[in-house]
């Protein structure tokens, strides 16, 4: 069953090309969803897919955050309230 996965990423996470980043790793992954920087200098994910799937993704970025420097990552898993059709960066 797909799910949807909230994600805020706090650190060194803005103007380093980290919505970039995990755009990236996201082409690898059967996934949808959508990145963006918020106010607060955070930055924020929303994924669908099924849930192991989406683990492995947000794993995948905490290990590999490109020039980013995480000190926070806070998730949680809900169901699907809108679908999305592709991986995109809102700006």
């Amino acid at each position: 069953m797909k799910k949807e996965l909230h994600a805020i990423f706090k650190g060194c996470v803005q103007g380093v090309f980290f919505r970039a980043t995990i755009v990236r790793h996201a082409d690898n992954f059967p996934i949808t969803g959508t990145v963006q920087n918020l106010s607060d200098g955070s930055v924020e994910l929303y994924a669908q897919g099924e849930e192991a799937t989406l683990l492995t993704f947000l794993n995948t970025i905490t290990q590999n955050p490109g020039s980013a420097r995480l000190t926070s990552v806070t998730h949680d898993l809900s169901e699907i309230t809108t679908p999305l059709s592709s991986f995109q960066i809102k700006y």
